[in-house]
């Protein structure tokens, strides 16, 4: 049984509360504990006659419920980068990525010994590294993108 998007449904359904499940009951009363803070988009319901659990968003129009705009963080809140610096990140991986030097740079140790005792994974480790730096596709060792300098 599947839901189209702003297609409401007005059967029974079944939620999930403390690990628990309740129901039979009708969409109002999910729209009633979402409103009271009982459930979040994030919980667990399941339309009686289905095997499909799914969270309250994924059901949001076989609920009749409104789609919820994502929120942005505040505009004085920044993204956090990396200490670590693009530039010589690129440098590193150009000149002496086949040793490893640009994987030693961000932090990421295991995989800077890897690449040192295969060369670079005969060079086509190198090449990879240097397209995902140069992409900014590449993180430091925490996740973080590099900084612009």
């Amino acid at each position: 049984m599947s839901f189209v998007s702003g297609t409401s449904w007005s059967g029974q359904w079944w939620y999930e509360v403390e690990g628990r499940s309740v129901g039979p009951v009708p969409a109002d009363e999910i729209r009633g504990l979402l409103e009271r803070g009982t459930l979040t988009r994030r919980s667990n319901v399941v339309p009686e006659g289905s095997r499909t659990w799914a969270t309250v968003a994924q059901y949001e129009g076989a609920l009749g419920l409104p789609p919820v705009a994502p929120v942005a963080p505040p505009a004085d809140e920044q993204t956090p980068v990396s200490d670590r610096d693009f530039l010589s990140a690129l440098l590193l991986s150009i000149f002496l990525g086949w040793l490893g030097m640009d994987r030693f740079y961000l932090g990421r140790i295991g995989t800077g010994v890897l690449k040192l005792v295969t060369f670079g994974g005969l060079g086509i480790w190198w090449l990879i590294d240097v397209i995902m730096i140069a992409t900014r596709s590449l993180t430091d060792a925490d996740g973080l993108p590099l900084s612009r300098g």
